[in-house]
């Protein structure tokens, strides 16, 4: 008889035992889900920061293509202005030997007075 006594009570401790059990269970998921949604935000902010990292990135390149062809375009007029300059040089030789060639012919005029 004692067992069919007991057993009910002991059904009673299971199922309370099973109850606490359930309600450590119900926290521990609510904490995860917390935890989860944290996680989720940070993916979010992350990924936020990243497209901004992105943007960053191709603005850079951007400016390194338009400055890449500022340095192109400054070298070519560089290369003008030496082909010049080549030419003003060439031109004052110029002037130079029709000079030195006046300043003979004027001291062979100079001479034969």
């Amino acid at each position: 008889m004692t067992f069919q006594i007991d057993a009910p009570e002991r059904l009673i401790d299971a199922s309370e035992r099973l109850i606490d059990a359930s309600e450590r269970l119900i926290d521990a998921s609510e904490r995860l889900i917390d935890t989860s949604d944290r996680l989720i935000d940070a993916s979010e902010r992350l990924i936020d920061a990243s497209e901004r990292l992105i943007d960053a990135a191709e603005r850079l390149i951007d400016a390194t293509e338009r400055l890449i062809d500022a340095s192109q375009r400054l070298i070519d007029v560089s290369e003008g202005l030496i082909d010049a300059s080549e030419g003003l040089i060439d031109a004052s030789q110029r002037l130079i030997d029709v000079s030195e060639g006046l300043i003979d012919a004027l001291e062979r005029l100079i001479d034969a007075q």
